[in-house]
């Protein structure tokens, strides 16, 4: 017979998970006393990343393909980005790609915050004129955000393609 600690008293071993390398040594005896395994392992711990940034942002309305995309190089987190569509949208999809393992939330006109899961077809109305959209983007870490304004214009003058960004 050989016992083994349960997983739960291993792990009561650690300190907090702040310390990203940790030791652990694993001694597997057998009832006579008899020291059948030792093992040391390193456990490198993970820390929550603070990456909150909007690396894609894709755009698009029904019936325009492919989507107008846009990289983090077309975004900023300290001022507005601003867009143009034809007037007969009145519905765009939004398509998000944050930092790994960050979430972004949605407002559209001012309202409450909703979810945009990465990757999923998000859709939203235009108006009329000027319709404003926030994205929040949160770090793993719970706490860093980055926040990106978008502006979407109706405007006669806009493009065949249906959406074009003001640059």
């Amino acid at each position: 017979d050989v016992t083994v600690a349960p997983l739960t008293r291993i792990y009561d071993q650690f300190p907090t998970p702040s310390v990203r390398n940790q030791t652990l040594r694993v001694a597997v005896t057998a009832e006579n006393g008899t020291v059948l395994v030792d093992v040391t392992v390193l456990v490198r711990f993970l820390l929550p990343s603070s990456a909150a940034e909007l690396l894609q942002l894709n755009l698009t309305s029904p019936g325009v393909v492919p989507p107008q995309q846009f990289a983090a190089a077309d975004l900023s987190s300290t001022g507005t980005t601003t867009w143009l569509v034809r007037p007969a949208i009145t519905q765009l999809w939004l398509q998000v790609q944050p930092s790994p393992r960050a979430t972004v939330l949605l407002s559209v006109q001012g309202g409450a915050f909703a979810a945009a899961p990465v990757g999923a077809v998000v859709p939203f109305g235009v108006q009329q004129g000027e319709t404003e959209l926030l994205l929040r983007v949160t770090a793993e870490d719970g706490t860093t955000t980055a926040e990106y304004a978008v502006v979407v214009i109706q405007d006669v003058a806009a493009s065949d393609t249906g959406v074009q960004q003001v640059v």
